[in-house]
């Protein structure tokens, strides 16, 4: 894994671990660093002259979001204490995806169809921001129409971007920057909006990885004319 997505996600092999579901006993959990004791329980329903069964961990579905906690698959012989969040970590969530559409009233009602819900828009000097995300969610969909004419703007239908949220923008330019990631340019505010911050870098594969300062959450200026 890049350092980039070390650096910001923290433990990487707890990552890989709750993203694949990869069930892994009590002594691989301790050996990876994934947890800080194992305490067994006492049993006496092991049959006489077997080994006691291996207890296995996985995270659970409710658990999934927080990747520092774990609990036990039902019915196993172990009872597991989990690490607090690891200190130094950037990330806090994930933002957003952006996408480019190369017809945002079309798009809009797709997305409204497939059942996410307008949560928020950004407008700015030649160029609106729109956020969906699904009920009672946070939002996780974000795409633009952009009428500046900048050449530098990709208008082609595709991926644009993947957002991650930083309680400290400028802490996090200087970690990365001690690694030797550098961003694109300086942050600075959207549009002027200054209750957005942002900086934007490239991963390996010259995908466009945003970092927002703090936690953001979208703006709730009117849709323009032609979205509505």
């Amino acid at each position: 894994m890049h350092t980039l997505f070390r650096e910001l996600l923290g433990h990487n092999r707890g990552k890989y671990f709750l993203l694949t579901g990869e069930t892994l006993d009590a002594r691989q959990c301790l050996d990876l660093g994934l947890v800080s004791e194992v305490v067994p329980r006492t049993s006496s329903s092991s049959e006489p002259g077997k080994s006691p069964k291996r207890s296995s961990w996985r995270a659970t579905a409710s658990n999934a979001a927080s990747p520092d906690r774990f609990s036990s698959s039902p019915g196993q012989g172990s009872r597991l204490r989990h690490l607090e969040r690891q200190a130094g970590r950037l990330v806090t969530r994930i933002h957003h995806a952006n996408i480019r559409v190369s017809d945002p009233r079309a798009s809009l009602n797709f997305y409204c169809a497939v059942g996410l819900d307008v949560v928020g828009c950004m407008r700015m000097p030649g160029l609106c921001t729109v956020y969906l995300g699904a009920p009672h969610g946070d939002a996780v969909l974000e795409f633009s129409v952009n009428e500046t004419g900048d050449p530098g703007w990709s208008t082609a239908p595709g991926t644009g971007h993947l957002a991650l949220a930083v309680d400290d923008l400028d802490a996090t330019i200087k970690k990365l920057a001690a690694q030797g990631i550098e961003p694109e340019g300086p942050a600075y505010h959207p549009g002027g909006r200054q209750e957005a911050r942002v900086a934007f870098y490239r991963d390996p594969d010259g995908n466009r990885v945003e970092i927002v300062n703090g936690e953001f959450p979208p703006p709730k200026d009117v849709l323009p004319d032609g979205l509505v």
